[in-house]
């Protein structure tokens, strides 16, 4: 799996992100890409042995790795993916708390598909949504020095 300058993959980011969220929950993508280019966030295309599969939008702080926009092209959705972005940008943010929020949805099967999504990915509710956060927790290694590792248990 590849992570790649969305500036690159243009037109797929474009339809994925339109018919992957709905118009409320959209920023406009010109301001997106805009952000991206002033290192303010990062905006991958996902690939897949050259493929394009999907697309994911990252705001880093000092401590976190918010997650706003994580998407998988529908004819690769329930493969897998999704869960592989988001372990991938875990490997990413070692020592950052990584936060990624979905938001209630009203079809009975999407929820289902949510729930499944989360639980294999380490994830929690919190209220109306669901939060996946993996949080870096202080170890000792055989050496007795400090290092960091997920509380997400495998």
């Amino acid at each position: 799996m590849e992570f790649i300058d969305a500036k690159k993959y243009k037109r797929q980011i474009k339809n994925l992100y339109k018919s992957a969220f709905p118009k409320e929950e959209r920023a406009p993508l010109f301001l997106l890409f805009k952000k991206a280019e002033a290192g303010k966030a990062l905006f991958y295309a996902v690939l897949e042995d050259n493929e394009f599969i999907g697309l994911v939008y990252i705001i880093t702080t000092k401590k976190l790795a918010y997650i706003f926009f994580l998407a998988v092209e529908e004819e690769n959705r329930s493969k897998g993916y999704g869960s592989k972005i988001l372990e991938s940008v875990k490997k990413m943010y070692p020592e950052k708390t990584v936060i990624l929020e979905i938001e209630d949805t009203e079809k009975e099967d999407a929820e289902k598909q949510c729930i499944i999504f989360f639980s294999r990915s380490c994830l929690s509710c919190r209220g109306n949504r669901r939060l996946h956060i993996s949080r870096p927790q202080a170890s000792r290694n055989s050496s007795g020095e400090h290092y960091r590792k997920s509380t997400c248990k495998e």
